[in-house]
């Protein structure tokens, strides 16, 4: 199994920002990769839709918000 990081694109700074959770899967990816690039056309595992309905701080802008577009989220190997 490998470890990822996940990281929102902001709606408010348009850069990316971290999840405060990592997530494993038995996936294994060596670049950084949008989680609709990787389940096109499959379910989301549920531990990242529960890590997606998670509100972000946005640390330009210090508002929070959500993102539930899978293709602005990105699992990030964290080995």
């Amino acid at each position: 199994m490998a470890t990822y990081r996940l990281y929102a694109n902001c709606d408010f700074c348009e850069e990316g920002h971290p999840f405060p959770f990592a997530v494993s899967l038995e996936i294994e990816y060596t670049n950084k990769r949008s989680v609709g690039d990787i389940y096109m056309g499959n379910k989301l595992p549920g531990d990242i839709v529960s890590i997606m309905r998670n509100r972000i701080q946005c640390s330009e802008s210090g508002k929070f918000f959500v993102q539930d577009d899978k293709n602005q989220v990105y699992l990030v190997p964290t080995g």
